[in-house]
């Protein structure tokens, strides 16, 4: 390497980036191409930055500048000025970057034949609640790894400027004396724009290499209160524009595409009220600059009302009581004028509906009370009648009395009706469903009938059992916690209802038509089936198996009202004793039950496999993508492990889920340069996945029970899980399996290390876990408790019935 001439001066600008400046710098001293500088420009930070720029000074190829000027544009034209190098990259303190970045982008050169050389990046929302962390996909169109011009292909300018994933011949640079802005704000667009206009020659490639993290709370770019700084940038890319006698309508067009994003968002601004004078006429100065006919042939009329509004000077008059109007600034103010007419039209004829709404609501409300004033006096005229009631529940008496004349015949056939909340084949509550109805009809007297609320693939699962099944629509009753609600929120709710209670009726008519013993609902996510049997006087069991609030931030719309309807069940079933204590106050004891789920051992179970038998170790890890679901930190947990330096092990996610969730998981794959993962997408055949694996992972952080913990332990993998909720269960740590601090991915490589380098132990621990899921949690013992609820209630509803009689019989005499 040439110290004095090396082939990239990396400029570094800091000021106050202590946070995540070791992060990144620590990234460019790491690169594989090792022929490079790098030149940090501090400007007077005040936060520690400084102190860790110096710790790193002792590598020769870093150098540090001071400057008295805190402007990022200013820190790297200081920089450039002093570097030697090449070509010039540009790291900011709060971002990072790939190990072979800087190899890739050189090679992307052809030995320094192109003047810009530019890749994709990382956007990276850092939030701990909602993390969010994707691959840039703005200019997808633009050709990889092939030289060509701004006039061959304008997407290169499409979204944001990122000039830091590019590096720039220097001589380029020099010869054309390109400079960054040296203001406070937003400097990058013109940038983006000169070099791209100017240079003979660009390559681009689409993989990420770059790390962007969306926080710098004390970047002199970004800490700006002033919008109209948005606008003099732009207004600089126009000069720029104008300079280089700029023309191309293709261009300018992706010039503005730049303007009316940052028009909106400075829209969207709570400063905008407050700085609205300054800010209208910077839109202005801006705006005019537009060619009018590009405006219109290439922009929506949302993006066209804008140019209109804010373009001309009509917003500005109340401002500048000087300022005349030329003929076609008064074809503008009329062109408003008619534009705010017919809004105030649209308005009057929106009003006017409304009005007409409202007038509909009284007339209906009037109805509805005529129809609760018949209601009440039904009411009392069934209770006159000494109709037998259940709960709060009534229902039709010829109904009733045939049930309780009849009580439950031993010698006939039990029918069951199960309701689950979807359709589909993937979901672990419509899987369990299935295992018990399967075990039951085997070992028990039953008939089973499902009712599906929609269409779906899940029914295919029934099918392939014989299973019966009906369609009838119906609407769960689950929300997002602390959603606004608003009017669309309760027209949302009540249309919801109005097709449930068409559904409640239709299944009424088929417990009837079917002679329906029990009603059996799958899921805490619906309820209809629970009315229908309440209604129809028909014991009805209650499966809960998710916690709603706690794991995947859902409510009941109506919490306390459907507890109470909850509670109105003959028995309620959790799939958890975790699950147990949170309605453990809430349903009456003698209801509540705890019954975990048991999982298919002819499908899973598999005594004679042993783990580790292969060179590598295959790691599996089993669901759907969701942030609560783990993949992330099992992915960060797997990396360390690699860069520990053992390579021996490759992963498996089987599973589809959040798309978001799974693209940041992607990209944490690409980011830690991991090439022995595989994503294999939804798997029929699950089994076959975890027996030609060693190690499974269960990592969610709020497993109502845990369905693949179990499905794992029997295939006879070590199990390493989560100590929390459902998980926490299931596993004996150190004796069944492994349980690591849910959350902490660091802990979760240490348990991922133990176990690669105790397998004996590991072995062991697989037995164990083994033996113990086949002794304790299969569909048969599953369905052996559950047919016995199913007996308890029966029973109970006989011996209240003979009472009944008594009690009415010796009323009688």
């Amino acid at each position: 390497m040439g110290e004095s001439n090396p082939k990239i001066s990396v400029i570094m600008p800091s000021y106050n980036g202590a946070k995540f400046i070791k992060q990144s710098l620590e990234s460019v001293i790491n690169q594989s191409f090792g022929d490079i500088e790098i030149i940090c420009v501090d400007a007077g930070s005040t936060d520690g930055t400084l102190d860790v720029l110096e710790e790193y000074s002792t590598d020769s190829r870093v150098k540090i500048l001071y400057s008295d000027v805190k402007g990022y544009g200013h820190q790297i034209n200081m920089g450039i000025d002093n570097a030697s190098g090449e070509y010039i990259g540009i790291v900011e303190p709060y971002g990072c970057i790939h190990e072979k970045m800087y190899e890739t982008l050189y090679a992307m050169t052809k030995e320094g034949q192109a003047d810009i050389a530019k890749v994709n990046f990382y956007h990276y929302y850092d939030s701990q609640e909602n993390p969010k962390f994707f691959i840039s996909e703005i200019k997808k169109n633009v050709p990889t790894n092939e030289f060509f011009t701004v006039y061959d292909d304008v997407n290169i300018l499409n979204g944001h400027p990122s000039i830091w994933t590019a590096i720039y011949k220097k001589s380029f640079l020099s010869e054309n004396n390109i400079k960054l802005m040296e203001v406070p704000g937003w400097i990058d667009t013109p940038f983006l724009f000169e070099t791209a206009l100017l240079a003979k020659s660009i390559v681009y490639n689409h993989k990420p290499f770059y790390f962007y993290r969306e926080l710098n709370p004390d970047s002199s770019a970004n800490n700006v209160n002033d919008l109209t700084l948005a606008m003099e940038m732009l207004n600089n890319a126009f000069d720029i524009m104008d300079r280089h006698s700029c023309k191309d309508e293709d261009i300018l067009e992706m010039l503005y595409v730049h303007v009316f994003w940052h028009i909106r968002n400075i829209l969207k601004s709570d400063d905008f009220e407050e700085q609205k004078e300054n800010v209208l006429k910077s839109f202005q100065n801006v705006l005019k600059r537009m060619d009018k006919e590009i405006v219109d042939d290439r922009f929506n009329k949302s993006t066209q009302k804008i140019y209109y509004k804010y373009c001309s000077p009509v917003n500005l008059i109340e401002f500048d009581d000087s300022l005349t109007l030329s003929y076609d600034d008064l074809i503008a103010v009329k062109n408003e004028n008619e534009f705010l007419n017919s809004q105030i039209m649209d308005l009057e004829s929106k009003n006017k509906k409304l009005k007409s709404s409202n007038r509909s609501l009284k007339n209906k409300n009037k109805n509805l009370k005529s129809k609760n004033s018949k209601l009440k006096k039904s009411l009392k005229n069934i209770k006159q009648s000494r109709s037998y009631k259940l709960g709060n529940s009534f229902a039709s008496p010829v109904r009733k009395l045939k049930k309780i004349n009849q009580g439950h015949d031993k010698s006939k056939r039990l029918k069951i009706l199960f309701l689950p909340s979807d359709n589909n084949r993937t979901s672990g509550a419509f899987l369990s469903m299935t295992s018990l109805i399967v075990h039951l009809k085997e070992k028990y007297p039953v008939d089973v009938f499902v009712v599906v609320p929609m269409k779906g693939h899940g029914v295919d699962v029934l099918k392939s059992f014989g299973i019966d099944y009906k369609l009838i629509v119906s609407k769960d009753w689950v929300v997002p916690m602390g959603i606004e609600k608003d009017s669309d929120y309760y027209e949302s709710i009540d249309k919801k209802r109005e097709i449930n209670k068409k559904a409640v009726k239709d299944i009424r008519k088929f417990i009837r038509d079917n002679d329906i013993d029990i009603v059996h609902l799958n899921t805490t996510w619906t309820y209809v089936g629970a009315i229908a049997g309440l209604e129809e006087n028909v014991p009805v069991v209650w499966h809960l198996r998710e916690f709603l609030e706690e794991g995947q931030n859902l409510t009941i719309w109506d919490r306390p009202k459907g507890n109470a309807l909850i509670n109105k069940s003959d028995k309620v079933i959790t799939v958890s004793d975790i699950l147990y204590k949170k309605y453990e106050n809430v349903i009456d004891d003698d209801k509540l039950i705890s019954i975990h789920d048991g999982i298919d051992a002819e499908r899973f179970y598999n005594p004679a496999k042993t783990i580790f038998n292969d060179e590598k170790i295959r790691f599996i890890l089993v669901g759907g993508f969701e942030y609560h679901k783990g993949q992330i930190e099992f992915i960060k947990a797997c990396a360390k492990l690699y860069s520990s330096g053992f390579h021996n092990f490759e992963v498996s996610f089987v599973g589809t889920g959040n798309k978001e969730v799974k693209k940041f998981v992607e990209s944490l794959v690409a980011y830690y340069d991991l090439d022995n993962v595989s994503f294999l997408g939804y798997k029929k055949d699950v089994e076959n996945c975890f027996a030609e694996s060693d190690i499974s992972f269960t990592c969610g952080s709020i497993e109502s029970f845990g369905r693949t913990t179990v499905e794992a332990m029997l295939c006879g993998n070590l199990v390493i899980g989560a100590d929390s909720a459902g998980t926490k269960e299931l596993i004996d740590d150190g004796v069944t399996g492994i349980l690591y601090k849910q959350g902490d991915a660091d802990d979760l490589y240490e348990k991922m290390l133990f176990a690669v380098n105790n397998l004996d132990k590991s072995k062991q621990m697989a037995q164990n876990g083994r033996k113990f899921m086949y002794e304790n949690m299969t569909s048969e013992i599953n369905a052996d408790k559950v047919y016995e609820v199913y007996e308890e209630i029966l029973k109970n509803r006989s011996n209240s019935i003979r009472n009944k009689n008594n009690l009415d019989g010796n009323y009688e005499k």
